[in-house]
């Protein structure tokens, strides 16, 4: 049983490193990792749910097909596969992962989210012995006391631990770092905030808790307080360039309560972004790559130089309002 946020990233932590038994990079293990704790952790929310929803008389329909529902498959995977026709736990991951890839979408966010998330994916973990403890030790972490919006915190110490490994650490800014660029800045409610260069989605998940911690939850009307939340999410907004590194920012996001409808995979430095960009944000909160240009740009700029930092700033620029805020 976890009690707190710090018990439950070591916890992870522990959980996380079963996966050095594949011989996996580092951003590899990650994100293998991070799918089945998605899996295991969206589930928790979609329980919650229906219990809400019992208590109140009603009922919740789960977005996840009941047969890939965490809770069902996790504690013994194997004989669980067996049971619904698969050869192995292998077709059986497969086949959900292509699943919830098509889900339908129509109607809600969450839906569309979850597709893209795992849209082209399938499992790289070949042992079958860690995976299966992988999903049986995540279906063991009973969350009394971790409210499921300080989960996403539990992740994000997780992948910036991580992070700070040579391979993968080009994809994150240090904690500290992030929390004091975010307090100087101070993003209100009502500002479109944007990182076009938003790797995991540090900045973008700092200034949505700094907001609601700093501002809404000291609203008293909670009409009011509701309708700030839904703007707050709906006005985060950031492009990550490397795919896997997207979908991760993707679940670090809706682990933190969403806040993911405006964040996609793309080039911030092409011509369709420049154009799209100029003027819109309020707040823009990022740390560009540095070194040499890597790709291609395609937009159009000021003063031209194959320095990545020196374009992404000039992008930065023609992106903020006049009188808007950058950090």
């Amino acid at each position: 049983m976890v009690d707190n946020i710090h018990d439950f990233g070591n916890r992870l932590w522990d959980i996380a490193k079963i996966l050095r038994q594949e011989g996996l990079p580092s951003w590899q293990y990650v994100e293998e990792f991070s799918y089945f704790l998605f899996l295991k952790l969206f589930d928790d929310k979609e329980i919650e749910k229906e219990k809400i929803a019992e208590a109140e008389g009603s009922t919740y329909q789960p977005i996840i097909p009941e047969k890939f529902r965490f809770h069902n498959w996790a504690e013994n995977p194997e004989i669980w596969a067996k049971n619904q026709g698969y050869k192995d736990i292998h077709e059986f991951l497969k086949d959900m992962f292509r699943t919830l890839a098509k889900i339908d979408k129509s109607g809600n966010h969450e839906r569309r989210i979850i597709a893209k998330i795992f849209k082209g994916h399938e499992p790289k973990i070949k042992k079958e012995k860690a995976l299966s403890e992988l999903v049986k030790r995540l279906a063991d972490l009973k969350l009394r006391g971790v409210p499921y919006d300080q989960m996403g915190q539990a992740y994000e110490s997780l992948i910036q631990r991580i992070g700070a490994e040579k391979e993968f650490s080009e994809y994150f800014t240090p904690r500290h770092i992030v929390e004091l660029m975010v307090e100087i800045i101070d993003p209100k409610p009502g500002e479109k905030i944007y990182d076009p260069g938003a790797g995991t989605g540090g900045f973008l998940v700092k200034a949505h808790d700094y907001v609601i911690q700093n501002y809404i939850n000291k609203e008293k009307d909670r009409t009011k307080q509701e309708f700030l939340v839904r703007q707050l999410r709906e006005n985060l907004f950031g492009r990550e360039l490397v795919e896997y590194v997207y979908r991760l920012g993707l679940m670090n996001l809706i682990l933190h309560g969403d806040g993911s409808s405006n964040f996609e995979q793309g080039n911030s430095l092409s011509a369709p972004a420049m154009n799209k960009e100029r003027n819109q944000y309020d707040v823009i909160l990022t740390n560009p790559p540095f070194g040499v240009l890597k790709y291609e740009v395609t937009g159009t700029f000021d003063h031209w130089t194959n320095r990545m930092e020196t374009l992404f700033l000039q992008h930065v620029m023609n992106a903020v309002k006049p009188g808007g805020r950058v950090g």
